[in-house]
């Protein structure tokens, strides 16, 4: 039946949209995708913690900002991010809109372990040119922002952001429909929006 039908294409889509790319490992990217979508975006304070086998390690300390797009397939708040030192110049010349700033291998050969940096990078899933469905969707990481964070700029960070900013899609609240994006600022284990209506509620009883 139609219904059926519908329900197989469906089906064919989610394993190869998001369980094939789910079952890799995250992917250096060699060559320029049919196109890209984000799945998730982190902007962070970090600590370099060096050069092991030519992939710069960095410790998360605090987050900013979080973006949860893709649910299937965003990492969530991680305690490290890992940059390939070998590709990650490619890499950015690749994705050339996507990133900004200093090319990144001359910005981590001015690091010292140790240093404090701000760190923003991207979970992408990349769409290759190819008749094979399993290997059309990958995931790959692309860090767009690395630069060593001096005292005042940390300090004017956590006054800007006390709490992690975290943006989560509307459908994933119940809300309107796909592709639309709400923001959602924590603020003591509450959302701006929860304190709302708690006062609305306030409110309305001191009426009454």
């Amino acid at each position: 039946t139609k219904v059926d039908g519908e329900l197989a294409e469906k089906i064919k889509k989610y394993k190869i949209e998001i369980l094939a790319p789910k079952r890799n490992k995250t992917q250096i990217l060699t060559q320029a995708p049919k196109s890209s979508e984000v799945i998730s975006a982190h902007s962070c304070l970090a600590v370099y913690q060096g050069d092991k086998g030519g992939v710069a390690g960095f410790q998360i300390k605090r987050y900013l900002r979080y973006a949860h797009l893709i649910p299937d397939l965003a990492s969530g708040l991680v305690k490290e991010f890992q940059l390939p030192l070998d590709s990650a110049d490619m890499q950015t010349a690749l994705l050339v809109d996507e990133t900004v700033g200093s090319v990144l291998s001359q910005t981590i050969a001015y690091l010292e372990e140790g240093d404090k940096v701000e760190l923003e990078w991207l979970q992408i899933r990349v769409e290759y040119d190819t008749p094979i469905n399993e290997q059309r969707f990958r995931i790959i990481q692309q860090c767009q922002k690395l630069a060593k964070l001096e005292a005042d700029v940390e300090n004017a960070l956590i006054d800007q952001y006390p709490q992690p900013q975290i943006m989560i899609r509307k459908d994933q609240m119940c809300g309107p429909g796909p592709g639309e994006v709400a923001k959602e600022t924590k603020t003591g284990g509450k959302t701006k929006q929860e304190k709302t209506k708690k006062r609305k509620g306030k409110k309305g009883k001191r009426r009454g």
